[in-house]
């Protein structure tokens, strides 16, 4: 059977979800869409009018590169499989706790969607399974979910933890039996947490604990659905919706090639006796024999009688195979459509989530760059490592860089209370070397933009008695980066920290009223070290912004000022490479379409930010989440136009 042939055989929600996850994946991968308005984001969730849509997007967007394709084909065979469990239990006179956390991803889409009548209402019968949802167990499973994943893992894309939830459903019905995982076989009830230990090792943490909240749900469904009925002589308190049941059943007329001619069976209700599926699985068992086996099954061991009954009364489950036509099949049909769609080269599609790596593998948060007097390049970050201001050198920008001992500012000023200085800059004004920082205020917790200065470029460096700027009451200033125009007047932009006096939420600030987290422009005297007037508003938030604007940064190309600045907030995967811009140095600035970086593109990185362009416009230094924390990255900027692209720094 052909790709499209399987396709088209698939139920009704399964080629639904296939290719809604396909389009979007593509969309948001090739820029076209931003991943800010499919992620998982509760203030956008409950504002008015509720971005409901968000409760299904976060659960269909794909991993990055072949994960494109892959993930979709899983989709196909999710929705085969549980149309089999539904045919199979039309002979059960109970129904099977295993389809209802198969089902667990459905359930968390439609949390509150209840039909008249209980359990009881809805009985078994020749037809089918037909029951109504109990919105209290429902919510129990959301709530635990999301919950898991607001408050603790921050989780914004939820496939993989669905993907890990419906194979942990689908393993324990293959208990006695072996999985191969790759080039090893291990028991099949063992597979979710192999997968979840090589999405640990392979990915980091962060994303291994929202992997491991589909564990955590699946459990929990697992408890409502059958160890609390069995055993505590409770109720069954997620049933199965008729609508459900009939979503996975096949609508598709068959057509079989005989002998004599062809047969042509029209569409109709299977039976479980007529499914055709193998005494092993659900899977035809020439589908067992061949092709890329993700966790394919086989029988090793004997039967016990506990174990041939559970088998009996449900059905093993499907390996999550890949079949070799059907996936060449779908990986061509699917670089078509990326290709011809979106005149993206495949080069960017397979490199578009990778090929970049870490300075080195050091916390090194908000890191700035600036070439010395000695031709060597130097970066400069936040607070790390008992260091205010830590340093880093290489004898090239694109060479090794060294992570140095030095702390350009062992002393913080008299109006700080000292320690925990931010996003630091440096810059060569008039002969000497001006450090503008921002550091904590004595007696309050907001920040204040201060400079210092030092005839050496590593320090260390003297700071002015006086704030460069410090609103306190609007929640303090952050993030200062100098900027020389061609006319040789100077600048400084940073960030008023409005979020910092926020109601409560993603970074304080995502309840209303939403404060503001203005970009400020500050006209500087000849020496860069005085202000010289009053600073002027420039840019800030807007609601695809997030909580927040911040890490201003400014420079000129060909006659067009370049504003890069972070949005949403570092502490989540939704922190990003912004930038805007203008014509004139004063506004207004125009936000780009679309962001410069975000996670997992054109990087595998997640939360890109924090961003410092050299001073000719070339190379990018920003940060992106590590195991270390942030490190420091590389990317060598491209123009056209009023339009920028970032690559891998040629080393």
């Amino acid at each position: 059977m052909s790709a499209l042939d399987m396709f088209w055989a698939a139920p009704p929600i399964s080629r639904t979800l296939a290719a809604s996850a396909l389009t979007l994946s593509v969309l948001v991968y090739t820029g076209i869409l931003p991943f800010y308005y499919v992620a998982w984001y509760m203030p956008g969730f409950l504002k008015m009018p509720p971005q409901l849509w968000r409760a299904i997007t976060c659960f269909l967007m794909t991993g990055p590169k072949l994960g494109i394709v892959t993930n979709p084909q899983q989709c196909i065979h999710m929705g085969a499989s549980l149309r089999q469990d539904l045919l199979n239990l039309h002979s059960q006179e109970t129904s099977s706790p295993t389809l209802y956390s198969s089902l667990l991803p459905l359930y968390a889409l439609f949390p509150t969607i209840a039909v008249p009548g209980d359990e009881e209402d809805y009985p078994y019968t020749s037809t089918g399974p037909s029951f109504a949802i109990n919105p209290k167990g429902q919510f129990a499973v959301w709530a635990w979910w999301d919950g898991l994943n607001i408050f603790i893992t921050g989780g914004m894309i939820f496939t993989s933890a669905l993907v890990l939830a419906f194979t942990y459903t689908a393993m324990q019905d293959a208990r006695g039996q072996k999985a191969n995982f790759f080039v090893i076989t291990i028991p099949a009830q063992w597979t979710p947490y192999a997968m979840l230990l090589m999405t640990f090792m392979m990915a980091g943490p962060d994303e291994a604990k929202i992997q491991g909240t589909g564990l955590i749900a699946a459990h929990l469904h697992d408890f409502l659905t059958r160890i609390w009925p069995t055993f505590g002589g409770g109720r069954n308190l997620v049933p199965t919706p008729g609508f459900v049941t009939r979503m996975f059943q096949k609508t598709q007329a068959t057509v079989a090639d005989r002998t004599y001619g062809t047969a042509f069976t029209p569409a109709q209700r299977a039976s479980a006796s007529a499914s055709g599926a193998a005494a092993g699985g659900v899977l035809p068992e020439t589908w067992r024999n061949r092709g890329i086996a993700f966790s394919a099954l086989k029988r090793e061991v004997a039967v016990s009688p506990t174990i041939s009954l559970i088998d009996a009364g449900v059905g093993k489950r499907p390996a999550l195979l890949l079949d070799l036509n059907e996936f060449s099949s779908i990986l061509v049909a699917g670089l078509f459509l990326i290709t011809f769609s979106t005149a993206t080269p495949l080069k960017d599609i397979f490199g578009r989530a990778t090929g970049i790596g870490t300075v080195f593998d050091h916390n090194f948060p908000d890191p700035s760059i600036v070439q010395g007097d000695d031709g060597k390049w130097y970066a400069f970050s936040t607070t790390s490592d008992s260091k205010n201001v830590p340093a880093a050198q290489a004898d090239c920008i694109a060479c090794a860089w060294t992570l140095l001992s030095n702390d350009l500012l062992p002393t913080t000023p008299s109006w700080s209370s000292g320690g925990n200085v931010w996003a630091p800059d440096v810059r060569k004004v008039n002969g000497q070397w001006v450090l503008y920082f921002a550091a904590p205020a004595k007696d309050s917790s907001k920040h204040c933009v201060g400079v210092a200065t030092a005839s050496t470029i590593l320090g260390p460096y003297t700071a002015v008695p006086t704030a460069l700027a410090c609103p306190l009451e609007i929640g303090g200033a952050i993030d200062p980066s100098g900027f020389l125009d061609d006319d040789d007047t100077k600048y400084v932009v940073y960030k008023v920290d409005g979020n910092s006096v926020g109601n409560g939420g993603s970074c304080g600030n995502t309840v209303d009223p939403i404060q503001s987290t203005p970009i400020m422009l500050q006209k500087m005297q000849a020496n860069g070290v005085d202000p010289d007037g009053d600073p002027i508003q420039v840019l800030d938030r807007g609601d695809a912004d997030g909580p927040l604007i911040e890490a201003p940064n400014l420079i000129k190309h060909n006659g067009i000022y370049f504003l890069f600045f972070s949005s949403n907030c570092y502490s989540t995967s939704l922190y990003d490479i912004s930038y805007a811009t203008t014509t004139d140095v004063l506004g207004p600035y125009t936000k780009a379409a679309k962001p410069l970086a975000v996670t997992n593109n054109p990087f595998q990185l997640t939360a890109p930010g924090g961003a410092t362009a050299t001073e000719d416009g070339t190379t990018l230094a920003f940060h992106g989440n590590c195991d270390a924390g942030r490190c420091f990255y590389l990317g060598t900027l491209g123009y056209n136009e009023n339009v920028l692209s970032i690559s891998v720094i040629a080393h």
